[in-house]
């Protein structure tokens, strides 16, 4: 019912960040389990309205990779929105209008990318959940108006090209657009972490962006380090959590 393997490891790091962004340092109290309730709807019932959305697709004359029709694929994109919208229900306004909201662009990609979803939808989904997932940690303990929300869509625009740069079938650089989106994603963290002062943690995310880049040109045989990478580019996002909230930025 997950869009890929690594789809729960970054709706948890994307909702953890933004909530660190948010300020969980100074607000310890909150409702924890508000926040699980929002990992739930992020990640179990977004990520299988995803899923089935991405199967249902490949029902399209158009699609590249036919498909039969499954009872279960509808069932999963039904039972994951409904289960969504039941828990925005529950937390109130501003979750509801993010989950309308990442219902309906789900359903817009997803077409968008009728003749290849896995290649063209899957990453842009995976993407528009790390957005979701780190606007809901962050307006969990911030408010909307904060300039850091910014942070959310430079960890969405980073996570799909990466990952659509990853689903090229030829191996090779994807088009220029995505390249820089990776690029321009690195060099935001770079800057958020000089502006907190932190010129160290800005030098070892500068040196690991460099190493991303060197890995992305490699030969396909080479690209053995990429679950580590993965793990750079996740950690990056808590590095400048860390320095946002508890050291704040230079205003």
């Amino acid at each position: 019912m997950r869009i890929a393997a690594r789809m729960n490891g970054y709706a948890i790091c994307a909702l953890l960040a933004g909530a660190l962004v948010g300020g969980a340092f100074q607000a310890l109290n909150g409702d924890w389990l508000e926040l699980l309730a929002l990992w739930v709807l992020v990640d179990l019932a977004l990520g299988a309205f995803y899923a089935g959305l991405v199967h249902l697709v490949r029902l399209l004359p158009l699609a590249d990779e036919r498909r039969r029709f499954s009872p279960h694929d509808l069932a999963t994109a039904v039972v994951g929105a409904g289960l969504a919208l039941l828990i925005a229900t529950l937390l109130g306004e501003p979750v509801i209008y993010v989950t309308q909201a990442a219902l309906a662009l789900g359903v817009v990609v997803v077409l968008a990318a009728g003749r290849s979803p896995r290649r063209e939808a899957v990453p842009m989904l995976v993407g528009l959940q790390v957005l979701v997932a780190w606007t809901l940690g962050f307006v969990w303990i911030a408010h909307w108006q904060s300039p850091l929300l910014a942070l959310g869509p430079v960890a969405a625009v980073g996570t799909w090209s990466r990952l659509r740069d990853r689903a090229a079938s030829d191996g090779a650089l994807a088009h220029r657009p995505v390249v820089w989106g990776t690029r321009l994603a690195w060099a935001a963290w770079v800057v958020a972490l000089v502006a907190a002062q932190q010129p160290l943690l800005a030098g070892v995310v500068a040196v690991t962006a460099l190493a991303d880049d060197m890995h992305r040109i490699a030969p396909l045989g080479q690209r053995m380090s990429a679950a580590l990478l993965d793990l750079s580019w996740l950690g990056s996002w808590f590095l400048v959590a860390v320095a946002t909230s508890y050291w704040g930025l230079v205003p």
